[in-house]
């Protein structure tokens, strides 16, 4: 199995992550997959709704990519997962988003989960992303670390990850306190930062494994779509693009 995992950044902002979770994504893999991490250049910065629509069209872009050379999966391993439905319709391989499938596996470790965000400026996405998954009542509220890259890069050494996790304790303190009772890190970057963590919590309250997630995530659905044909349903939010629409698509950008 190989499942093309799509990042992001780049390796001139985000070099030690991305080494980091090849790393990472290579140790917990199954014996038969393989895991490829592709970056984004220029990165995701300036971060806003309009970073984040440039890197939904980068996420079709790959994911056309990866159907082409085979891959059986496909990763949009961005918390916000811009583009996700898009993709999803383009593709005919699963398209796994980290939010989603972090969101939905966290939901049945407790009643009401809460997000530590990257940046404040991502608070309404998390929002938008809860509401359409029908878990905003579940939602006990989202803090943000307001980190730069800078900061996550420093993260992967003891004294910068102690900087990050103090940031992070506060903010889960925040939301427990608002009744959460499972902890989210809503992002790539702290949850590669702390995967290293074994059995981490705040006050009691699980801390989620979110990159762990999705790479688990990736693999069982890639083996149940080999195994069983099944397909996201065509019958609304992921009916198949038709060719053309395919073609004019790509040809933007030829």
């Amino acid at each position: 199995m190989r499942i093309w995992w799509q990042s992001f950044v780049d390796e001139e902002s985000g070099g030690t992550y991305l080494g980091r979770l090849r790393d990472y994504l290579a140790q917990q893999a199954g014996a038969d997959v393989h895991v490829d991490v592709e970056g984004m250049a220029p990165p995701a910065r300036g971060w806003s709704r309009l970073s984040e629509m440039r890197g939904a069209v980068a996420t079709v872009q790959a994911a056309l990519s990866a159907r082409d050379q085979g891959y059986d999966a496909f990763v949009i391993g961005h918390f916000q997962e811009p583009g996700l439905y898009e993709t999803r319709a383009s593709v005919d391989i699963p398209v796994v988003g980290l939010g989603e499938a972090v969101l939905l596996w966290s939901a049945h470790l407790g009643r009401r989960f809460g997000l530590v965000t990257v940046d404040s400026v991502f608070e309404t996405i998390h929002h938008e992303q809860v509401e359409a998954r029908g878990l905003a009542s579940r939602l006990a509220g989202v803090r943000a670390l307001d980190a730069t890259l800078a900061e996550f890069e420093r993260a992967f050494e003891p004294a910068g990850y102690a900087v990050l996790r103090s940031r992070f304790e506060t903010a889960a303190r925040e939301l427990v306190a608002a009744g959460a009772d499972v902890l989210i890190p809503a992002g790539g970057l702290f949850g590669m930062a702390s995967a290293h963590e074994v059995g981490f919590r705040v006050e009691d309250v699980p801390v989620v494994p979110s990159v762990l997630i999705a790479l688990e995530w990736a693999q069982m659905t890639a083996r149940i779509s080999s195994e069983t044909g099944v397909r996201p349903s065509g019958r609304s939010s992921f009916r198949p693009a038709p060719p053309q629409a395919i073609a004019d698509f790509r040809a933007m950008f030829s």
